[in-house]
């Protein structure tokens, strides 16, 4: 609307001594893309050159003084007559309220991220979507964040762009210091885990994504810096390609770790609140998921502790509403074992004064979605509803995943978390986020190649801009 005129601010400082207005000239176009209205030159040496758009093109202002050149103006016009300045997504009138319309929009779409977010959190918390939601959102804050730092030195709608573009960059680079330290933190808590429990690939597994964070934050950096510093590639050339195709990669480098990182943090935040969440006091029975059991056919420490939550869990119910609830321990056997999972957690709840007649024993499952297909089975048959309350009863770190499955399968069951030894929880946390990466790895491909795209085509329209 504004964006017809424009006073364009030029610094005639290194190129005029003693130079008054009367003595300049300003010479525009011949083909009349722009028309000059009136100029004026201050004390400080800067000329205000205000000026009318006629016509769509790109054209020079030559400011002379004494009939020499001092200064050459590029000036863009653009649809609806728009006048931009150094190049075509350049400053223009009234180009401020393009960052400030861009945050009210990110703003928007986090309040209607949050909105949904909220509504699959009530629906059910165990859900792979909630965590792609919640990273999403916290992607979308850093987005305004880097917006909204842009403004500070604001160049025009190039600015906005830049810091779209650039806020992979700001969120990995913002990340590093507490990377380095979590890093730190995850590593001497795998060497712990490793020399209590041995040194494989899934204890690693901590170790191997703090390396890689780190090394996919900070590699590309230098790497770039030193590419800028030879002479193989002119980066600076702004009518070459090459610059904007090394910049998306670059880019795209910082997209994958900042995508990664927001993941990561989402699912370690649905993974607590699961892990922290207790059963509604109505349940009618409670798995308990089985693992290995000891050669002596005893629980181990993880599994005695999944067995002795779903014991608290049945006590707390009890003396909230006196309600009873029937123990379903589920596990089979493994070729190791020497008997099966469910039939040692059983033994285990006897011994803890349990009756047998509240207790029915999955003995056939060998994995966690098996686990929940034979126990309702086994529910279906005992009970006398058609749809009766299940609660589930895992170590901290596994309630997410497991009530993601359960969900899958159309098992509405709320999930309750035992605790796991200090040196272990974070290495499992982080193969819970693996294991969710690798359930949903075609969609966060898709995602990820969908984020590739719009980074293409900004960097794209960066180098249009400069070639028009």
């Amino acid at each position: 609307i504004v964006g017809r005129t424009y006073t364009a601010d030029i610094d005639l400082k290194p190129n005029i001594h003693d130079v008054k207005q009367d003595d300049l000239e300003i010479v525009t176009d011949p083909e009349g893309i722009v028309s000059i209205d009136s100029y004026e030159l201050k004390d400080n040496g800067h000329l205000y050159v205000h000026m009318t758009s006629k016509n769509r093109g790109r054209t020079f202002v030559d400011i002379r003084a004494n009939g020499e050149s001092v200064g050459l103006v590029p000036v863009y016009v653009m649809a609806l007559g728009v006048i931009h300045y150094n190049n075509a997504l350049g400053p223009s009138t009234g180009d401020t309220m393009i960052p400030i319309m861009t945050i009210l929009y990110l703003a928007y779409l986090a309040a209607l991220e949050i909105y949904r977010y909220r509504k699959l959190k009530k629906k059910t918390i165990y859900s792979y979507e909630n965590v792609r939601v919640l990273g999403l959102i916290i992607y979308l804050f850093t987005l305004i964040l880097n917006v909204a730092m842009s403004m500070a030195d604001y160049q025009g709608p190039i600015s906005t762009i830049d810091s779209v573009v650039n806020s992979a960059n700001l969120l990995t680079i913002m990340a590093i210091p507490l990377l380095f330290l979590v890093s730190l933190y995850v590593m001497f808590s795998n060497f712990d885990l490793m020399r209590k429990e041995g040194v494989t690939w899934r204890n690693m597994l901590g170790i191997i994504l703090g390396v890689f964070l780190l090394a996919g934050s900070i590699l590309p950096i230098i790497f770039f810096d030193r590419l800028q510093a030879t002479a193989i590639v002119e980066l600076h050339d702004q009518s070459s390609l090459v610059p904007y195709l090394i910049s998306w990669i670059e880019h795209a480098i910082a997209a994958m770790i900042a995508y990664l990182e927001c993941i990561l943090i989402s699912t370690i935040i649905c993974c607590i609140k699961a892990a922290r969440a207790v059963p509604d006091f109505d349940r009618d029975y409670i798995l308990i998921l089985g693992c290995m059991v000891l050669p002596d056919g005893t629980l181990t420490k993880l599994l005695q502790g999944r067995a002795d939550r779903a014991i608290e869990f049945a006590k707390m119910q009890k003396e909230a509403t006196g309600k009873d609830i029937i123990f379903v321990p589920s596990g089979g056997k493994g070729s190791d074992e020497p008997i099966s999972e469910g039939e040692a957690i059983a033994n285990y709840l006897y011994e803890q004064g349990i009756p047998k007649d509240h207790v029915l024993i999955d003995d056939k499952s060998a994995n966690t979605d098996e686990n929940f297909r034979c126990s309702l089975e086994l529910i279906r048959q005992h009970s006398q509803k058609e749809n009766p309350n299940i609660a589930f009863s895992t170590t901290n770190y596994h309630v997410f995943r497991s009530g993601v499955i359960a969900h899958n399968m159309g098992i509405e069951a709320q999930g309750i978390g035992a605790k796991t030894k200090s040196y272990f929880w974070i290495n499992a946390f982080i193969r819970e986020f693996v294991a969710i990466l690798n359930n949903e790895k075609k969609l966060h491909m898709r995602i990820f190649a969908i984020i590739l795209m719009i980074l293409l085509v900004l960097e794209m329209t960066v180098y249009f801009a400069y070639q028009i």
